[in-house]
C-alpha cells in the first residue's frame, strides 16, 4: 500500500489540538486557560477585557464539552490519519476561525482573541497546501 503524502502534517496538527483540547477538558484547566487568556488580553481603549468569571456552570459545561470533542477529534487523527480527515480538519478550522472572528466583531469579544484565528487559519492553510499536493 503506497504511503499517503501529508499524513505527518495531519498528525502534527492533531497533536497540537490534543494538547490544547486537554487543557479545556476539565474545569480547573479551563479556568486556568481562560485566566491566562484574560491576563494576556490588553484591550484597546473602550473595548472590553476578557473576564472568565461570568462563564457560569453552563458555560463551563460547554467549554469542557468542546475540550472533549477536540481531544476525541485529535485522537482519531493521531491514530488513523488520512487525507479525508485532514481535509475535514481544514473545513473545521475555517469554521472555528469564522466563529471566533464573528464573536469578536459582533459580540464584542476583545480583539486579541483573534490570535486564535491565526492558529486555525494557519493549520487550515498548512494542511490544505500539503494535502492538496497529494
Amino acid at each position: 500500500m503506497p504511503a499517503v503524502p501529508g499524513l505527518g502534517v495531519v498528525r502534527a496538527w492533531a497533536a497540537f489540538d490534543l494538547v490544547t483540547g486537554l487543557v479545556l477538558l476539565t474545569p480547573p484547566g479551563a479556568h486556568l486557560f481562560l485566566a491566562l487568556v484574560g491576563a494576556a488580553t490588553i484591550p484597546l481603549p473602550g473595548s472590553p477585557r476578557l473576564d472568565p468569571a461570568p462563564l457560569g456552570q453552563i458555560g463551563m459545561l460547554f467549554c469542557n464539552l468542546a475540550g472533549a470533542l477536540v481531544v476525541l477529534w485529535a485522537l482519531v487523527r493521531l491514530l488513523r490519519p488520512s487525507r479525508f480527515l485532514g481535509l475535514a480538519d481544514v473545513a473545521a478550522r475555517i469554521a472555528v476561525a469564522l466563529l471566533i472572528a464573528a464573536h469578536v466583531a459582533l459580540a464584542g469579544l476583545p480583539w486579541p482573541i483573534l490570535a486564535f484565528v491565526l492558529t486555525e487559519v494557519g493549520g487550515a492553510l498548512h494542511q490544505g497546501w500539503v494535502l492538496g499536493r497529494g
